[in-house]
């Protein structure tokens, strides 16, 4: 049923006329939809099928809401109930079962946040955010600190070219300043927030707001108050 499903929405069967869609399930395509992604999850945990299928409609969703339509509206999450970044989230999960070793899964991962079509409320940071740095062992995310610095360098190199690659790098650098805050790596923190991560948004405010979220978020509650009156001398609004 999923396979089917996912056919029949790239051969743009649910919103141009034909004689093998009805009508009702054109118009009805999410409750199918909907089902199917409970039915997937239901069974991921165990089956690498239900997994695969499960990354397949997380794929389909993702290009019809940013890069083609395949369905009637452009917003299929919001239709659905369920974010693009919740979705992200759970298939992340299922990499990790999948992967024999750390590396695989994070470069999945990564590689998945970073080119998947974006949803209109997602932004490249959010489906980063994913990522689970907190959670992860020690080891893991060493190895995830040292992938990203290749990307950020990379996408960097690309920015003067491409204008995605800028987006994708600052979106790097705040995946890198949530796991250097994880790490409690403070000091270096707040060194690259003023020297590498501010100086390429266009919007100053962000990496303050975000760098505070983190802070909070740990438990730094002293460093979240000698940041905000710094801000407040640099006149930085959050």
């Amino acid at each position: 049923m999923a396979e089917r499903f996912v056919d029949s929405a790239y051969e743009h069967l649910y919103i141009r006329p034909n004689q093998v869609m009805s009508e009702s399930d054109q118009k009805n395509w999410y409750i199918h939809a909907k089902k199917i992604i409970r039915d997937l999850a239901h069974y991921a945990e165990k089956y690498t099928e239900a997994r695969t299928m499960y990354e397949e409609m997380f794929y389909l969703l993702s290009t019809s809401a940013g890069e083609e339509p395949l369905f009637s509206t452009s917003d299929p999450f919001r239709l659905l109930k369920i974010s693009q970044v919740t979705m992200l989230k759970q298939l992340i999960h299922y990499y990790q079962l999948d992967a024999p070793i750390d590396t695989v899964w994070i470069d999945r991962a990564l590689y998945t946040a970073l080119h998947v079509p974006k949803d209109v409320d997602s932004t490249r940071i959010d489906l980063l955010s994913t990522l689970p740095i907190e959670h992860s062992h020690a080891n893991t995310r060493k190895l995830l600190h040292s992938r990203l610095l290749k990307l950020c360098d990379r996408m960097l190199e690309k920015s003067q070219t491409e204008d995605t690659a800028l987006e994708n790098y600052q979106a790097l650098k705040m995946l890198e300043l949530r796991l250097l805050v994880a790490e409690g790596n403070l000091k270096e923190a707040e060194q690259k927030l003023f020297s590498e991560y501010i100086p390429f948004f266009s919007h100053r405010s962000e990496p303050f707001r975000v760098y505070v979220d983190f802070l909070e978020s740990h438990g730094h509650t002293s460093e979240t108050k000698r940041l905000k009156r710094i801000a407040k001398e640099k006149r930085k609004r959050f």
